[in-house]
């Protein structure tokens, strides 16, 4: 099934030893993958190029925990008061994008 297929997939890039690290997001050790090289092409679609965010980063649903992220909702991560500038849920995955300013 292609579920499976991208569950394998998961596993893979969201392995510390290939493209994840180790962060912590509101006082918890998560695994993610910082993608701030994303942050460029979100912008461009949504802002007319300018930056909208400081970091993004992707993490399964399953891993985030038992609140959906929003837009306008504060986080500390790797203690640093950040806000949700944008979130995209597609494929089991969050992609969350942080900047130090509120931005709503």
């Amino acid at each position: 099934m292609l579920k499976d297929y991208f569950a394998s997939d998961m596993a893979v890039f969201f392995n510390p030893g290939e493209f994840a690290d180790s962060h912590t997001i509101n006082g918890e050790s998560k695994t993610i993958v910082v993608d701030n090289e994303k942050i460029k092409e979100v912008s461009k679609a949504t802002n007319q190029g300018i930056s909208l965010g400081e970091i993004l980063y992707s993490i399964p649903v399953s891993e985030y925990g038992n609140k959906k992220p929003k837009k306008g909702d504060s986080q500390l991560f790797d203690s640093k008061l950040m806000y949700i500038t944008w979130v995209d849920e597609n494929m089991g995955l969050y992609e969350i994008m942080l900047s130090q300013n509120r931005g709503e």
